[in-house]
C-alpha cells in the first residue's frame, strides 16, 4: 500500500461513506439479525420441543460474523475521519438500550420464577466488559463484550491523531499474528486483553482491512446492479461452501466466513434499496438484544403451563417474538436518535 494511501485526510467525505449509500449495508445487518434469529429460534425449539432441522448452526455463526465485519469496517471508517466523540457515540448507541432490555427481563423473571436462573455476576455482565464466561441476562451479551473491547481499541487509536492510521495497521499486523500463532481457537470470552486472542476476532480484523484498502483506493466498491447482485450471490455461494470444506471450529472456516461477508459488503457499499429489510437493518441491534429472552421465555411458559400442540407453541411464540423484537427494535432506533439530538 502506498504510503499517499494511507494519508490522512480529516473531514474527508468518501463517495462509499455518504449516508445515502447505507441501504445497502442496512440490508446486510438485516440479513445477520435474521440468520441469528433463525438460529436461535430453531435451537430453542428443539430445547423445548424436540423440532430440529439440520445446518441451521451455520446461520448463527454467519449472522455474527456479518455483524463483526460491519463493525470492523464502520468503526474503521470512524478512526479514518478522526470522530473525537466517537466513543461517547458508541456509549450511547450500545449501553441504554442494553440496559433497559437487562432489567425488563431480568424483572420478569422475578416476576415469573422468582429468580434469575442461571445469570450470576450481574454487575459485571451488565458493563460488557470482558470479565470471563460470567452468565448474562439476555444470553446475547458475549458479542457485544467483542465489540465494546474493539471500540475501546478504536478509542485508543484516536489519541495518536496524524499517527492514528499508522498504529492502527501497526495493531492489526500484530493482532493477526497473535490469532495466526494460535494451534486452536480461544475461549469466546476470556478476561481482559486475551479476549483479542479469540478467532472471533478475526472478522473484526477482516472488517477493517476492507474499509482501509477502500480508503486507501486499492479495489473500488462495486457500483453497477449487475455487479452488486453478482457479487452478492458469489459471496453466498462462498459462504455455503466454507461449510462443506473448512472444520467448523476452525479458524480458517471463520476466516473464510469472513471474507465471504467482506464481498458482500463490498457488493452492497453502494446499493440503494426500499426494500423491507433496510427497516429491519435499522432496528437490528434491538431486534439482536430482545429476542433470545423472548423465544426461552415463551417456549418455557408454554412448555410447562400450556397443553397446548407443539406446533402451536412454535408458532406462536415466533410470531410473538418476531413482532414484540421488532418493536423494540423501533423502540432502540429512535432513542439512539433522540440520544444523539440531546448531544450528553
Amino acid at each position: 500500500m502506498s504510503g499517499s494511501g494511507f494519508k490522512v485526510r480529516l473531514g474527508s467525505n468518501l463517495k462509499f461513506d455518504s449516508p445515502k449509500r447505507s441501504q445497502g449495508l442496512q440490508i446486510a445487518r438485516a440479513v445477520a439479525a435474521t440468520s441469528v434469529f433463525i438460529h436461535h429460534f430453531v435451537w430453542y425449539s428443539q430445547s423445548f420441543f424436540g423440532f430440529h432441522v439440520t445446518g441451521v448452526p451455520i446461520l448463527g455463526t454467519c449472522g455474527v460474523v456479518i455483524f463483526f465485519v460491519l463493525s470492523g469496517y464502520l468503526m474503521t471508517g470512524s478512526l479514518i475521519r478522526g470522530d473525537q466523540t466517537f466513543l461517547a457515540n458508541r456509549v450511547l448507541r450500545i449501553y441504554p438500550s442494553f440496559l433497559i432490555a437487562a432489567f425488563v427481563v431480568m424483572g420478569t423473571k422475578i416476576l415469573l420464577w422468582g429468580g434469575l436462573g442461571p445469570v450470576s455476576h450481574v454487575t459485571e455482565a451488565l458493563t460488557l466488559l470482558p470479565f470471563g464466561n460470567v452468565s448474562y441476562p439476555l444470553f446475547v451479551e458475549w458479542s457485544l463484550v467483542f465489540e465494546v473491547c474493539f471500540y475501546l481499541l478504536i478509542a485508543f487509536t484516536l489519541f495518536w491523531r496524524r499517527l492514528r492510521l499508522h498504529v492502527f495497521v501497526l495493531i492489526l499486523f500484530v493482532w493477526i499474528l497473535i490469532i495466526a500463532l494460535r494451534e486452536e481457537q480461544s475461549e469466546i470470552l476470556n478476561v481482559g486483553f486475551k479476549v483479542f486472542t479469540s478467532s472471533w476476532c478475526i472478522a473484526l480484523i477482516a472488517g477493517s482491512v476492507l474499509k482501509l484498502v477502500l480508503y486507501a483506493k486499492i479495489i473500488k466498491p462495486f457500483s453497477t446492479s449487475k455487479s452488486q447482485i453478482f457479487g452478492t450471490l458469489l459471496g453466498i455461494l462462498a459462504t455455503i461452501t466454507s461449510f462443506y470444506v473448512f472444520d467448523f471450529n476452525s479458524n480458517l472456516y471463520l476466516l473464510a466466513l469472513s471474507l465471504s461477508s467482506c464481498l458482500c459488503i463490498l457488493s452492497l457499499i453502494e446499493a440503494t434499496s426500499r426494500s423491507f429489510l433496510v427497516q429491519i437493518g435499522n432496528y437490528s441491534y434491538g431486534i439482536y438484544l430482545l429476542h433470545v429472552p423472548l423465544i426461552t421465555i415463551l417456549m418455557s411458559l408454554m412448555s410447562q403451563h400450556l397443553s397446548w400442540n407443539k406446533w402451536i407453541s412454535i408458532s406462536l411464540t415466533l410470531i410473538i417474538s418476531a413482532l414484540t423484537s421488532h418493536l423494540f427494535g423501533l423502540f432502540d432506533f429512535y432513542l439512539y436518535r433522540y440520544l444523539r439530538r440531546l448531544k450528553l
